[in-house]
């Protein structure tokens, strides 16, 4: 486990495996609200294969179920693998299934968002019309980001995968950093479309695209 200064980072020394292997899941999870969205946009725009998402958040529709099981998510998965040999595939509720991905999924690696629990409850406060900005709403919030978080924290032993734990306020902070980091992962930018990218997640609000775009 290494601090670098967009996070923390474990197992990164398999980087090289990961690299090499055809087949490749780039994983992308973090309590919901909590910056997942970006990761993903940020990806997708440097044209890792998603498949056909919610041009908002990102999500395979398939996915954004009640009844989610891990045979759903594997089938997911593996249709995007039978398309392209390089996926991306984000869903905050792989939180609590992440034990299972990374066994399934040996060629992949964990990017998991980290955003500050306050910020988390600020926003679904503000965007959903049931919550408003009183004590119980507020500790709901927060308990909602740290369910996501403890659920992944106990399991990170469990992973020989390499992961990342991304602070989404560094990401924003550092967007340029980020940008050329994710060189570091296998993914690549022209250096037009990489400052394009960090002024994009510097700014604020939700990032949308339609479709892939161009290197």
């Amino acid at each position: 486990m290494k601090l670098f200064d967009l996070g923390v980072s474990i197992n990164d020394e398999k980087m090289k495996k990961f690299s090499s292997g055809k087949k490749k899941v780039y994983l992308i999870s973090g309590a919901s609200r909590g910056g997942t969205s970006a990761l993903a946009y940020a990806l997708r725009r440097a044209n890792i294969y998603f498949g056909d998402v919610d041009v908002n958040n990102h999500e395979l529709p398939d996915l954004m179920i009640p009844d989610l099981t891990e045979d759903k998510i594997k089938a997911a998965i593996d249709g995007l693998l039978v398309e392209e040999d390089v996926v991306g595939i984000k869903l905050p509720n792989f939180s609590f299934h992440l034990t299972y991905l990374t066994s399934q999924y040996p060629n992949s690696i964990l990017l998991y968002v980290i955003r500050n629990p306050l910020d988390v409850a600020s926003t679904i406060m503000s965007r959903s019309p049931v919550h408003g900005l009183n004590k119980s709403d507020l500790q709901m919030g927060i308990q909602h980001a740290f369910h996501f978080y403890f659920a992944m924290a106990k399991v990170l032993d469990q992973i020989e995968q390499p992961v990342y734990l991304l602070s989404f306020e560094r990401m924003k902070a550092q967007s340029e950093r980020f940008a050329t980091w994710l060189e570091e992962i296998g993914i690549n930018l022209s250096d037009e479309n990489r400052s394009e990218l960090a002024k994009e997640i510097a700014a604020p609000g939700y990032k949308s695209i339609a479709k892939e775009r161009s290197k």
